[in-house]
């Protein structure tokens, strides 16, 4: 239940500042890419493996793309937004699914209906993809999060 609440309140705060959201959430993945960076360059350095040199250039290369991400951003909600579009629309398609497919689960219609607006944020984030890139990401990032806390709270 506790999940439900946060992902309502994330999503309000993501759909009211959708610019704010966009950046920040670029700017998390490119810090999480650099942390993993670090990391496969310390596992490759403490290891005694022959592939050191191949740990140490895929370590170069999320150290670059982290960089890129967070000095960059407009290139990360251009990405991002696209990935993001496409991820909404199969996930919508997957709850409508499973929703249609399962007639004894407890709030099911919020379900299917939670699938509906995935599908419809995809599709918009997609169709306007790559011209409104920074306000989609975060606004429609927001709608969609409330819509799968209500979902969330409905099931339990």
């Amino acid at each position: 239940m506790l999940v439900g609440f946060l992902l309502i309140a994330l999503g309000l705060a993501a759909a009211a500042f959708p610019l704010a959201a966009g950046v920040s959430a670029d700017a998390f993945f490119g810090v999480i890419l650099i942390l993993a960076a670090s990391a496969i360059l310390v596992g490759a350095a403490l290891s005694n493996s022959p592939l050191i040199y191949i740990h140490g250039a895929t370590a170069l290369i999320h150290l670059a793309l982290g960089v890129l991400l967070v000095w960059f951003p407009k290139v990360g909600f251009l990405s991002i937004a696209l990935v993001i579009g496409i991820g909404f629309y199969l996930q919508g398609m997957l709850q409508i699914a499973f929703a249609m497919s399962n007639s004894l689960t407890r709030g099911r219609s919020l379900l299917g209906l939670s699938g509906v607006v995935g599908v419809v944020v995809g599709g918009a984030v997609l169709y306007c993809w790559p011209f409104d890139s920074a306000w989609e990401f975060g606004g429609l990032f927001g709608s969609d999060l409330v819509f799968v806390g209500l979902a969330v709270l409905s099931l339990c």
